[in-house]
């Protein structure tokens, strides 16, 4: 959806998001080791996760923490949750269950993307393993 405002054309953020992953196409979006992934190969998966991530918070704008192991794993959570039009909260993935406990306890956190299946003492609070969509724990 493109909007004018005075003259000039807007863009929502999941627009532009997906005009940039469409002009670097073929380029490589991530290098890890020996695999590459291009930014095609990069928006189809965040696309799948996007739309999981509507499938288990079907109303938008929601606090989604996103406690990921690795980089490119938060990457995609992000990108989803901009796309989702959800709002994003990357933390380290050192936090402790006490420490996220607290988070939920003083903001309105709706759920916690992870990169790994976690053994957790955490309350009333969805889960989706970002690595195995559909997954939810509660």
């Amino acid at each position: 959806m493109v909007r004018k405002k005075i003259g000039v054309v807007m863009e929502t953020i999941q627009e532009k998001i997906e005009k940039s992953f469409k002009e670097n196409s073929p380029r490589i979006a991530i290098k890890k080791g020996e695999k590459n992934t291009t930014y095609s190969e990069l928006y189809n998966e965040v696309k799948i996760l996007s739309f999981n991530i509507s499938n288990v918070w079907p109303e938008q704008r929601k606090y989604l923490l996103v406690w990921c192991d690795e980089i490119e794993n938060t990457i995609k959570a992000l990108l989803a949750c901009l796309l989702s039009n959800n709002i994003a909260i990357p933390i380290s993935k050192d936090y402790t269950e006490e420490r996220i406990q607290h988070l939920q306890e003083t903001y309105t956190i709706d759920g916690i993307l992870v990169d790994r299946d976690k053994k957790n003492g955490l309350k009333n609070i969805r889960f989706l393993n970002i690595l195995q969509p559909m997954s939810i724990k509660k």
